[in-house]
């Protein structure tokens, strides 16, 4: 089996793992306890572990984490350690430490996937067609997710997999940055042509502010890095969003949700739960956390009714303080800019990587992002696998990234 055709089913193994589970559920507002004990959902747990295996298997190997505490994956390094200690000495360490593992074997595998690929070129080509793939598919088939959006203006259903609306758009978000990316750097081709207007459609369908706020700040960021190439496009864009604006209920229904402000200022609820969760935070748990996901998914229903049916914190960074502690906070925010501060020194995709980081720390502020089987926690592991300097060597070509 040639290697291009063993990185597209690597990548599809570790789509299926990361999404797969839903398949087999039928809603996101199931409380955890409740999703222990439906049989279903151990299927889609199965299926999940059974797909990371499989990329073990198909790659012949397993590239794991370099323990390692020298000056380049310190902060990393003890990122997961503090994790660990905050699941080990959890409420319920059995359920905290079991997570835990799981979260190791999908590191592992997205690491085996990367080390495989060899190159970030090699992972972000397959992955971008097929995500175009699945989007196409989500549009044509009426039951679909995003195929049902113009009857209900968000994802429904689970035909093909059933995805949250900001994980969906994140889904796609990154694909669009890829191809956005070739755009930028001459490399258009029809595949990312029809990815780009594709991939609007679908996060059109999601309704996911989160989606059109990243779309827009990429725009910008290419716009500022060469404002003659995008000058007409940006004007032109703004031109088509204004009447748009002014034509239709845009607002009302994809910004203000229906009219409603007060959910435009809560963040549809997240609000409320976020400073119940910081009440709920003492001296103690400040430094070690209540324990590695058992904290907002097990504690905090026992402790308010609100919380029955909530499966996490929507926030990444208020999950890790609470869940772990304020150190391995701080460690997961020096691991962001410490990536952030690589990619300004890359070469030819520096633009394409800061994209990335962009995503994934927006994302985290309003999702559960890395502390949960997410596509955000694939692409955190794989800007921090890839971002290395290149400065010192030679700068690649934009040729490298080979349209397939």
């Amino acid at each position: 089996m040639n290697s291009r055709t063993t990185n597209y089913i690597l990548i599809s193994l570790l789509l299926l793992a990361v999404y797969g589970k839903g398949l087999f559920q039928d809603s996101i507002h199931v409380h955890d306890v409740d999703q222990a004990r439906s049989s279903i959902i151990k299927v889609g747990n199965i299926f999940s572990l059974g797909c990371l295996l499989s990329i073990f298997l198909f790659a012949g190997k397993v590239s794991g984490i370099t323990f390692k505490f020298n000056r380049e994956n310190w902060v990393m390094n003890g990122f997961y350690a503090f994790m660990f200690l905050s699941a080990a000495i959890s409420l319920n360490p059995i359920i905290s430490v079991s997570k835990f593992f799981q979260l190791l074997i999908l590191i592992y595998a997205a690491r085996t996937v990367f080390n495989h690929a060899e190159s970030a070129e090699n992972i972000l080509i397959p992955y971008r067609n097929i995500v175009l793939i699945f989007s196409i598919s989500c549009l044509l088939f009426p039951d679909s997710q995003v195929g049902s959006f113009i009857a209900q203006n968000r994802i429904a259903g689970n035909l093909l997999l059933y995805i949250p609306p900001n994980e969906m758009a994140e889904l796609v978000l990154f694909s669009l940055a890829v191809s956005t990316f070739l755009f930028y750097k001459r490399k258009q081709t029809l595949v990312d042509a029809i990815n780009i207007i594709v991939g609007i459609l679908v996060i059109f369908g999601t309704k996911s502010r989160f989606a059109y706020l990243i779309v827009a700040l990429i725009v910008f960021l290419y716009l500022i890095t060469n404002i003659k190439r995008f000058a007409i496009l940006f004007f032109v864009g703004c031109i088509v969003i204004l009447y748009a604006v002014s034509q239709t209920d845009f607002i009302d229904v994809y910004i203000l949700r229906d009219g409603d402000t007060s959910k435009l200022f809560e963040l549809t609820g997240r609000v409320k739960y976020w400073l119940f969760a910081l009440e709920n935070i003492d001296l103690k748990s400040l430094f070690i956390g209540h324990g590695f996901y058992y904290g907002s998914r097990f504690y905090l229903p026992g402790v308010d009714s609100h919380f029955a049916y909530k499966s996490n914190l929507d926030n990444t960074y208020l999950e890790i303080l609470f869940n772990s502690g304020i150190i391995s906070l701080i460690l997961f925010i020096l691991v962001l800019t410490k990536m952030f501060r690589i990619s300004l020194k890359r070469g030819y995709d520096k633009m394409l990587f800061i994209s990335f980081i962009m995503i994934i720390s927006i994302k985290s502020l309003i999702g559960p992002s890395i502390v949960k089987e997410t596509i955000s926690l694939v692409f955190f592991f794989l800007t921090y696998h890839f971002c290395r300097p290149l400065g010192r060597h030679k700068t690649n070509s934009v040729a490298r990234y080979k349209q397939v």
